[in-house]
């Protein structure tokens, strides 16, 4: 992740405001990402997004739904003795 941040700066150079917007990935919390990225001569600041939170993601609910209809469906078949997709 060192290795991004220093690109970025390259990109943009010394002197421009730079902010990085990541997950909350162990390797993008490290000590070492954060000392480089604090540098006052990369000072580059790093955003983290919340958690992880499925329940604040409409998509996911949605999966959820599909899910929950496709396996009645299955438990349907085999209760009549069709296919089993295990």
């Amino acid at each position: 992740m060192i290795t991004v941040l220093y690109k970025l700066r390259s990109f943009y150079g010394i002197g421009k405001k730079l902010a990085v917007f990541w997950d909350n990935a162990s390797y993008h919390r490290s000590p070492e990402v954060l000392l480089y990225a604090n540098d006052p001569e990369i000072d580059i600041r790093i955003i983290r997004n919340v958690p992880y939170r499925p329940d604040f993601n409409g998509i996911e609910l949605l999966w959820r739904s599909a899910k929950i209809t496709f396996y009645k469906l299955v438990d349907s078949m085999r209760a009549l003795g069709g296919r089993s997709w295990d």
